[in-house]
């Protein structure tokens, strides 16, 4: 029996800031039979993880006759920035027989319209290599299901909640702040 896994967006696995602009999916094939595939690929993408579990793609759906299918790139309608969307694969082997992988998700970025933050930077003059410390207390009066925070920097940063460290080991990568600034989203949820 074929089995559907290993489900990654643009390589990484449930991503929390994909761009719009060019979207891959892929996915491995196991079975213990030798030189086992696939007939055909069906790629559902969804709003809600309930759309997913009642079988239906309603953001996206394409299926693809190709036996050596284990990446797709999406073309379907233009996704909303700062939103989570389920997706899974479904496979038929060369016998006839269904599979189907387990429900993933890809949350997109920030768009350009929806950044609101401004640089921070303490006063008096700026220094090559110059490291500050910043510290932002929030007060939440409900529970919490979903928290994102995306964080950017001149140079490199270090993020900390509840006195825990967040991600790697300072990032983002460099670049010209006058012409771009990658943006990093991390999950805050826990």
């Amino acid at each position: 029996m074929l089995t559907v896994h290993h489900l990654r967006v643009n390589g990484h696995k449930e991503p929390l800031g994909i761009d719009n602009g060019a979207i891959r999916f892929s996915w491995r094939l196991g079975s213990d039979s030798r030189g086992a595939g696939s007939e055909s690929v069906r790629l559902y993408v969804a709003a809600s993880y309930e759309r997913l579990l009642s079988g239906s793609g309603d953001i996206w759906e394409k299926e693809v006759s190709d036996s050596n299918r284990l990446q797709m790139d999406y073309s379907g309608p233009s996704l909303e920035g700062c939103r989570r969307y389920w997706w899974r694969v479904a496979v038929t082997d060369r016998q006839g027989i269904p599979a189907q992988s387990e429900i993933a998700f890809f949350d997109t970025g920030l768009r350009q319209e929806q950044w609101k933050a401004k640089w921070i930077w303490r006063p008096g003059k700026r220094m090559i290599n110059d490291f500050v410390y910043f510290r932002k207390e929030i007060n939440l009066r409900k529970p919490v299901a979903c928290a994102k925070i995306f964080a950017s920097a001149h140079n490199a940063a270090q993020l900390f909640v509840n006195g825990e460290r967040i991600g790697g080991s300072g990032s983002p990568a460099p670049t010209n702040p006058g012409k771009r600034k990658y943006v990093l989203a991390y999950d805050a949820s826990h």
